[in-house]
């Protein structure tokens, strides 16, 4: 049980990271696009 809420944990973490990363992309390509 331990095991699966370790994995579990990680699957979230790993998630909100990669959610945080394409959004931080997306924000970056947004501002320079504008300023073109």
């Amino acid at each position: 049980m331990s095991e699966l809420l370790e994995l579990g944990a990680i699957y979230i973490g790993t998630g909100v990271v990669a959610y945080y990363i394409i959004e931080f992309i997306n924000y970056i390509d947004f501002r320079s696009s504008r300023e073109n």
